[in-house]
């Protein structure tokens, strides 16, 4: 069925909401109170999309988005949230897009026109085999912690990975080469010591998508041609 005013459940329960045509929405609102959601197969055009945003403090828990297409101005997933699943959606966020903390993104197709791409702005959350394109930035990591990337492939995007904090624990990511940007491997080094980072041990030039030294000791870097990112080669608390 088709809604043009709104969709907002709160303080409830077991709720399974499928194969629905949400059109034309002004927002769909998610929590207080509200636990064990699944929206599944939808087709959802609205102006936005809150889950866990609550001036109550009330949280919501396991809430499960798959399998739905989604075209929508925001999508803010907030701090009153626990053990967020974003699955198997189409994704296309025209203004901003942001996630808190200790959510599972995977398996997702992300574009649109949303500056900072998919933004994370809280710690313990999975991205992992998702398709993410042509936005201005693909995901940035904003004053976030302790959070894992596998398997995500960034593609013709203007800038791909933006990593930004103040503090140490803002750089301390598990960000492994089996994230690509244009096909090519992200190296994220956390703790390198005494090691030479070249074309000759991780690969040629046109193999690199982004190389990242955190915390490092005496490292030195050669030979590398990286493009499309927020801060192409990032050294953080490294020295020598």
């Amino acid at each position: 069925f088709d809604f043009n005013i709104g969709f907002t459940p709160e303080d409830s329960t077991n709720i399974i909401f499928k194969n629905n045509n949400m059109t034309d929405l002004q927002r769909l609102a998610l929590g207080p109170f509200l636990h064990n959601v699944i929206l599944q197969n939808n087709t959802i055009s609205t102006g936005d999309i809150v889950v866990g945003v609550s001036d109550s403090g009330g949280y919501s828990s396991n809430i499960l988005f798959s399998g739905n297409q989604i075209n929508i101005e925001e999508f803010n997933v907030g701090p009153y949230t626990k053990n967020f699943t974003l699955q198997d959606n189409e994704i296309d966020v025209f203004r901003s897009f942001e996630i808190e903390s200790d959510a599972l993104i995977q398996l997702n197709s992300i574009t649109g026109d949303a500056p900072n791409g998919l933004t994370i702005i809280g710690q313990n959350n999975e991205i992992k085999d998702n398709t993410i394109y042509d936005l201005p930035i693909g995901i940035t990591l904003q004053n976030s912690e302790n959070n894992l990337l596998r398997g995500n492939n960034f593609s013709s995007n203007t800038y791909n990975l933006l990593i930004e904090g103040d503090e140490e624990a803002n750089y301390i990511h598990d960000i492994d080469t089996t994230n690509l940007v244009d096909g090519k491997p992200i190296y994220y080094i956390v703790n390198g010591t005494n090691q030479i980072y070249s074309s000759l041990n991780i690969g040629s030039s046109p193999n690199i998508g982004f190389f990242a030294c955190i915390l490092c000791d005496n490292v030195e870097v050669m030979n590398i041609d990286v493009e499309h990112l927020g801060d192409g080669v990032l050294f953080w608390g490294t020295d020598n």
